[in-house]
């Protein structure tokens, strides 16, 4: 992840990098783990290192998929983390999966 930051911002130091650290987290998810389940509020920001996340929502009654996360990419329920609100969306991981993550609380005390 952080050769990938190097890559796309060059002023990507060190520092930078062991600010992110310090501030995040390490989660590991076996396989149907629920890292949000519906109405509950997303407090982490999470950031796939490993494994696949499936996004799910319901619609007509019916639980559908909305989305898959991957190696490298962010896995969040938007609305609920930024506003801090219960979740329309449910995140299970569909194999075991690896997170960095950063809680809502360090972000917004991070930009205070």
């Amino acid at each position: 992840m952080f050769k990938d930051l190097k890559v796309h911002l060059p002023f990507f130091s060190d520092s930078l990098k062991n600010a992110i650290i310090d501030s995040c987290e390490v989660f590991s998810f076996k396989r149907n783990a629920i890292l949000l389940d519906y109405d509950e509020t997303c407090r982490y920001c999470y950031f796939c290192i490993k494994g696949l996340v499936m996004g799910r929502y319901i619609k007509d009654g019916t639980e559908k998929a909305k989305w898959f996360f991957a190696e490298h990419d962010m896995i969040i329920s938007v609305k609920s983390f930024f506003n801090q609100v219960a979740s329309m969306d449910k995140l299970v991981a569909k194999e075991p999966t690896i997170c960095l993550a950063i809680s809502w609380e360090k972000l917004e005390n991070s930009a205070k």
